[in-house]
């Protein structure tokens, strides 16, 4: 004979309000029947959920590749974004904290118009939020060597402007090294100098570590240098700087070194080369740093060129000069 039901799961408040957390009911197979007269929970028929962060259903062309672009740029003028970084640097981390924004509302003063790659957006959402059973906000490296394409649509909230039609390249950072390392692999990165928009990713993790930070800095330093020496970066559209995880550099309290010890000195020896720097902390630890501190940020640097006077709502884009030939590399 069974009595009350109860649940042990961290968080679910059910024993006291009746109210399963996910919203299951008397359902959920997490609930525990309680024995009349014992203290101890029936543990008999317990069936264990299977934590959902394998992602094994979800279907396929979750992000566009080359060949898939031919569509959407016919269509739509579309900013090109790179971000360029160290394997698990938080490339793909900020893309899923720029998305989790919309999803709570908007972006600064930009509003969500809509995505081509919801699957690919929400697979990198998906590891930092409570169904993932995940007790750290981690989302997977990027895959492959292969540059895959986010597609993202926002619009001014003033409703005053077209809706911006945005593509972020997403790429394994192991890419980025090869061609930090070699001449001819890094002019086969001809997606340098088609990116409205280029992005160089500092890890902050890396930063506050003694023994690495300045292998930080060397290795960006050298592929600054291999780009310009190849032309590879057009010097008046410049680049910006974007260091991650600044939640934990302000908890170790390193905040006020980065300056002295990485901007300054990149900035000084690469002169008018960086434009912006940006402090980023997608996925926060620090109770002092918001989740999403400075994505609002990033996104209007990228918007800020972009602008379109009111009633200029048309692009022209003929056909022998469609927008798909300015996202063409070369394959290793």
């Amino acid at each position: 004979m069974s009595g009350q039901k109860i649940c042990n799961e961290t968080g679910c408040q059910y024993s006291q309000t009746g109210v399963c957390m996910d919203n299951l009911g008397d359902d959920c197979p997490r609930l525990l029947k309680m024995t009349i007269g014992s203290e101890e929970p029936d543990t008999s028929e317990i069936t264990v959920s299977k934590p959902l962060n394998d992602m094994e259903n979800l279907p396929d062309n979750i992000e566009f590749l080359e060949e898939n672009l031919t569509d959407l740029t016919y269509q739509y003028r579309a900013n090109l974004v790179l971000l360029i970084g160290e394997p698990e640097c938080g490339k793909s981390t900020l893309y899923a904290a720029l998305f989790d924004k919309f999803h709570k509302g908007g972006c600064g003063d930009y509003l969500f118009a809509g995505t081509k790659t919801p699957v690919g957006f929400e697979r990198r959402c998906h590891k930092a939020r409570f169904l993932s059973r995940n007790e750290i906000s981690k989302n997977d490296r990027t895959p492959n060597f292969e540059f895959s394409y986010l597609h993202l649509s926002v619009r001014h909230s003033s409703m005053k402007q077209p809706i911006e039609h945005l593509l972020f390249a997403d790429v394994n950072g192991e890419k980025f090294q090869t061609a930090r390392d070699s001449d001819e692999d890094m002019q086969k990165m001809t997606i340098l100098k088609k990116a409205e928009h280029i992005f160089f990713v500092a890890d902050g993790d890396m930063l506050i570590n003694s023994g690495k930070r300045h292998n930080v800095k060397d290795e960006m330093t050298n592929i600054l240098k291999r780009a310009l020496q190849n032309n590879m970066i057009d010097k008046q559209k410049g680049i910006n700087l974007l260091i991650t995880k600044w939640d934990k550099i302000v908890s170790a309290g390193k905040a006020d070194g980065i300056e002295q010890f990485l901007t300054s000195p990149l900035q000084n020896q690469f002169d008018g080369l960086i434009k912006n720097v940006l402090k980023i902390a997608s996925r926060s630890q620090n109770t002092e740093i918001s989740s999403g501190y400075g994505v609002d940020d990033f996104l209007e640097v990228i918007l800020s060129k972009n602008q379109i006077s009111e009633g200029d709502f048309k692009y022209d884009i003929s056909s022998d000069a469609r927008q798909f030939q300015q996202f063409k590399y070369e394959s290793r």
